[in-house]
């Protein structure tokens, strides 16, 4: 089984982790160096526990092609502008996206904050599917400042792009 862990955060705070396709809520924030730790633990945990066949309910199931050409029905024009520049570019920082935004949209009040609300509603949406989250965000250190970073999953880029193409 491939290591693979996510940490999700909401409001600056680490609220869960997805390791391994299970979401691992979290009772209460954890320092860096105790997320160090956990990671570290959890990867410990795979080597001994057979992760594919705990708790398959609680698994994050993987979209099919007719799901997610449904679900991408229902999302807004600005959704669709947003995973149409994340598939096309792969990932960007939230100020290269809403820039990009910026230029094929025309929205009056495109703001960073309209920009992450569309964002976390996609996922919330998936979330509540049952489904693959298809953004995962990323927080990374630039020029000493910690930076947002959007990237689309890579295993639903081709289908997206069909899609919207389609339109």
């Amino acid at each position: 089984m491939a290591t693979e862990i996510k940490i999700v955060t909401r409001g600056g705070r680490i609220v869960s982790i997805i390791a391994y396709g299970l979401r691992w809520p979290l009772k209460k924030q954890v320092s860096p160096e105790d997320l160090k730790e956990l990671c570290e633990a959890l990867r410990l945990l795979s080597e001994y526990i057979d992760l594919d066949r705990v708790s398959e309910g609680a698994r994050l199931k993987p979209w099919s092609d007719e799901k997610l050409r449904l679900f991408l029905q229902e999302m807004s024009e600005l959704q669709r502008a947003l995973l149409r520049v994340l598939a096309e570019q792969g990932e960007l920082s939230a100020e290269d996206l809403l820039r990009e935004l910026l230029q094929i949209i025309d929205i009056a009040q495109l703001d960073r904050r309209l920009l992450t609300g569309a964002l976390a509603d996609i996922n919330r949406r998936a979330h509540l599917s049952g489904r693959e989250p298809l953004i995962h965000l990323e927080r990374i250190w630039v020029d000493e400042r910690l930076t947002n970073i959007f990237k689309l999953n890579p295993h639903y880029r081709e289908i997206i792009l069909e899609f919207l193409e389609s339109e």
